[in-house]
């Protein structure tokens, strides 16, 4: 039986919620879970549900930011 690995690296952080993450390939995954999530469509919004409240697009391209790695010293 074959075994798949995946390396996901994160490239920007949402603010307000650091359990989540866009990887290079502009998809937003769970840190926990580690699986992808979907964009869901309210209305004629496009947005995700972060935490059960729903975030249009527009509202999470202000909270985006850089993913800062950390070094480790060993």
């Amino acid at each position: 039986m074959p075994i798949y690995q995946i390396n996901i690296i994160p490239k920007w952080v949402i603010k307000d919620h650091p359990l989540y993450f866009f990887s290079a390939d502009k998809k937003l995954y769970n840190i926990n879970t580690g699986k992808e999530k979907k964009p869901v469509l309210k209305g004629y919004t496009v947005g995700y549900n972060l935490n059960g409240k729903f975030y249009s697009r527009k509202q999470l391209r202000p909270l985006i930011e850089k993913y800062k790695q950390e070094k480790l010293p060993f």
